[in-house]
């Protein structure tokens, strides 16, 4: 006989554990399945919030913080640089965040599976996924909703036949002793035939060097590029992390009783690929949206209506300015810094690392004049809207 609940949730991150607490405290019974043996690890993420982030968690696990940065510098391709000195944002230690939140739903009543993968889903009503615990023992888990909220390469996503994401590796490298680094640094370099960064992040225990790329660039190559940059800064290697990570959001978000949060949708910022404060705010709205589909018979589709209606704008305008940053040569890209520093105290007053459409919009501004709109690569952007309108969305 299958268990039974109100809402089965797969996946047992921050994304997954918030939508659970939230379900919980409204007095319903939910199952919260996670594949790994730990809540919190691996840890699939550079650890880094923005204060608007931290600010819309409902649980806020205050002792994961190890270190407030108050400080973020941005480095051009030849090393010029730009501060902003009023950010605000918060180191966590990842594995202990994650499991802060989970603990506080499981106070709420959530019932966790730990140890568990989804493997299959039976087409019964209402709907039934089928797991494997690492004893090899199965189990069936019939919800009225099912929620996959189990990441970029998302189990439940494929069960059910959802349109696939596209993605990306994550690599970091932790890295110590700690130096005397006190701010978040980004750097930009050329990798392969694009442009991308990587970030140093401090805290008092480690250092994190991480960097996002293509599949298509030789995974070898970009350890050793991150060794070498730890190396510039005195630092050793430690360990390596990867991950996955969506590049813009799914076609579909829901079928049937079953629907998709977090980076299992795509939800992330496009140019950071940061997905917590995305994430998060979606799993309010599927929150509030299962609710009214259990309660008042409302649609389940209202989820997805709802989600990117708050968050589209800011998706397509991140995904205007990757594809304007990947696509340019590095010594335009050099002239453009140069323009920024001028006007520096506006960028500064722009600036916010959970919400980077009003900067995106001021940067366009001051960029596509007659002459910028001449260069031959801008067509490369021109060639890439009509992509980024008509097939993400």
């Amino acid at each position: 006989m299958p268990d039974s609940f109100d809402i089965v949730i797969v996946g047992g991150g921050p994304v997954g554990s918030t939508l659970s607490y939230l379900l919980s405290k409204k007095g319903y019974n939910v199952a919260l399945i996670e594949e790994h043996r730990e809540i919190g690890i691996p840890v699939h993420c550079a650890g880094l919030l923005g204060k608007r982030a931290w600010d819309s968690l409902p649980i806020k696990p205050s002792h994961s913080i190890i270190e407030k940065v108050s400080s973020f510098k941005i480095f051009s391709f030849k090393g010029e640089e730009i501060e902003i000195p009023k950010f605000t944002g918060y180191v966590v230690d990842r594995s202990v965040f994650d499991k802060g939140i989970c603990a506080s739903a499981v106070e709420t009543g959530v019932s966790p599976y730990k140890s568990t993968r989804c493997v299959a889903y039976s087409k019964l009503q209402p709907p039934e996924i089928i797991c494997k615990t690492y004893s090899g023992l199965r189990r069936r888990f019939r919800g009225r909703v099912i929620v996959g909220a189990d990441g970029a390469l998302s189990k439940v996503a494929k069960i059910f036949g959802f349109p696939p994401l596209p993605v990306r590796f994550g690599l970091q490298l932790i890295a110590g002793p700690v130096s005397d680094l006190d701010s978040v640094e980004v750097h930009f370099l050329r990798l392969g035939s694009i442009n991308t960064f990587y970030w140093i992040i401090p805290s008092p225990k480690e250092v994190k060097v991480g960097i996002v790329f293509p599949l298509n660039i030789n995974f070898g190559s970009v350890r050793n590029l991150l060794r070498k940059e730890a190396l510039n800064k005195k630092l050793t290697t430690r360990r390596f992390s990867t991950w996955f990570l969506p590049t813009k959001p799914r076609r579909k978000t829901v079928k049937g009783r079953t629907l998709l949060v977090g980076d299992a949708a795509g939800q992330n910022k496009p140019l950071s690929f940061g997905g917590i404060f995305f994430g998060v705010s979606a799993a309010k709205i599927a929150a509030k949206n299962i609710v009214m589909f259990l309660e008042e018979n409302k649609r389940l589709t209202l989820y997805e209506k709802e989600w990117r209606k708050f968050l589209l704008n800011k998706i397509r305008i991140g995904l205007i300015g990757r594809t304007v940053f990947e696509n340019y040569l590095p010594n335009e890209l050099e002239r453009f810094f140069q323009r920024i520093k001028e006007s520096e105290s506006e960028i500064i007053n722009l600036w916010d690392i959970d919400s980077q459409e009003k900067l995106l919009f001021h940067l366009f501004k001051k960029s596509f004049s007659p002459y910028f709109l001449m260069r031959k690569s801008i067509f490369k952007l021109f060639i890439a809207i009509p992509y980024i309108f008509t097939i993400a969305f």
